[in-house]
């Protein structure tokens, strides 16, 4: 089955791929395993996976939890009605926690399971849609759901939702490096120390939050298109802007810091703030409906598709350019420094990006004529022209992306 739902990498590279109805597969570089119902799992629709830090799996599915300790499958009878387990998270104290669909939460603590409900001071309406656990810098858990928002310190649930300015509904949690905390829901919240804030969000749900560059976060929606905030105000990408998107539902920036944006139709952009590349089936993603991004610690970053999983490495050198030529009165193919005269009208440089990793026609290139121009300007193209420069001295500067 290639209509992927859930991604985690787990050690020695092995990467654990949650399907919708196909089960889950394990794939390395002998290849892919595929398990199902047949060979021990709970259930072969898979919505969440995840290797602890002690090695053993655990799958989320349609029928239940189960674990695998590299051997065989074993179903958890979970404390409590049976439930589809749509989240797992593991905190740093290597507590598991297991998100249930439309219901509570249940906790691991070594040998001890505990399920948390609404009486205990977790919000009503479960994990489907909506749905987010994420541990802050202080240690507590936060758990977002189609209910409002509660967060678990010193063994209890404290349930917020009346805390915000407008109760919502909570689909996406980020703490910035600053240790605030940004809630995505149909507004977007902000909570500062003690202090809660809201800001009027899109049209649809945010669904996804990530850090983007100077004071700015990335707002992902379902399906009203890219969105940022500065900490007052929410903005919407433009249309024609590069970085424009209809359902950006999957956001994340990688060690380098560059944006990936992923787009339930769309593919996925990335950008470094200044240029915007985008990832399509021609640059060999499996589709254009992508359902998940995940960054791996080896840096890889996995996408999901509806027709399978791509990981991709980013180049840790820059592309070289080579200048091939410089042409104006004539072609000069060699030399690093040319002279001409006032009146010579027209100016063009030819180079080209060499990469093991891209092909020559699909770089993009900052460029800028030093004396001229001190902004870099961006083209697909491997020419650059110029014309009735002023008399002066310049210097090409060109660099692939």
């Amino acid at each position: 089955n290639t209509q992927i739902y859930s991604l985690a990498e787990g050690r020695d590279r092995v990467l654990w791929v949650g399907t919708v109805g196909g089960g889950l597969s394990r794939f390395d570089p002998h290849g892919f395993v595929a398990y199902s119902q047949k060979d021990g799992l709970a259930g072969d629709l898979v919505f969440s996976v995840l290797e602890d830090s002690e090695g053993v799996l655990w799958c989320g599915t349609n029928r239940g939890l189960c674990r695998f300790d590299g051997t065989r499958w074993q179903t958890i009878d979970l404390p409590g009605p049976a439930q589809n387990v749509v989240d797992i998270f593991e905190d740093r104290q290597g507590n598991l926690w297991f998100g249930l669909r439309h219901d509570d939460i249940v906790r691991k603590r070594g040998d001890q399971w505990r399920r948390f409900t609404q009486e205990g001071g977790l919000s009503a309406g479960g994990f489907d849609f909506w749905g987010d656990i994420l541990e802050d810098s202080r240690g507590r858990i936060w758990a977002g759901s189609g209910g409002g928002l509660a967060y678990f310190d010193n063994d209890h649930w404290t349930d917020v939702t009346d805390q915000m300015q407008e109760p919502d509904r909570i689909a996406g949690i980020h703490e910035d490096i600053d240790g605030r905390l940004w809630f995505g829901g149909s507004n977007l919240h902000m909570l500062d120390g003690m202090n809660w804030s809201m800001i009027a969000g899109a049209s649809s749900p945010i669904v996804s939050i990530a850090k983007g560059y100077g004071n700015h976060h990335w707002l992902g929606t379902w399906d009203d298109g890219l969105h940022y905030t500065d900490g007052e105000s929410v903005f919407a990408v433009e249309s024609d802007h590069p970085l424009a998107s209809g359902r950006p539902i999957s956001l994340l920036r990688d060690a380098r810091g560059i944006m990936w944006i992923g787009d339930w139709g769309e593919g996925v952009r990335q950008t470094d703030g200044r240029v915007v590349k985008t990832l399509l089936r021609p640059e060999g993603l499996p589709d254009n409906l992508i359902q998940d991004m995940s960054l791996a610690k080896s840096g890889t970053i996995w996408i999901a598709t509806e027709r399978g999983v791509m990981g991709y490495n980013s180049a840790t050198t820059a592309p070289r350019v080579v200048i091939r030529s410089i042409s104006a009165d004539r072609e000069y193919r060699t030399q690093r420094h040319v002279e001409l005269t006032t009146d010579q009208k027209f100016l063009r440089f030819d180079f080209n990006g060499i990469s093991l990793r891209t092909q020559s026609g699909r770089f993009t290139y900052l460029y800028r004529l030093a004396g001229l121009e001190q902004d870099w300007q961006q083209t697909e193209e491997r020419v650059v022209t110029y014309s009735d420069l002023p008399s002066g001295d310049y210097v090409f500067e060109v660099q692939a992306v």
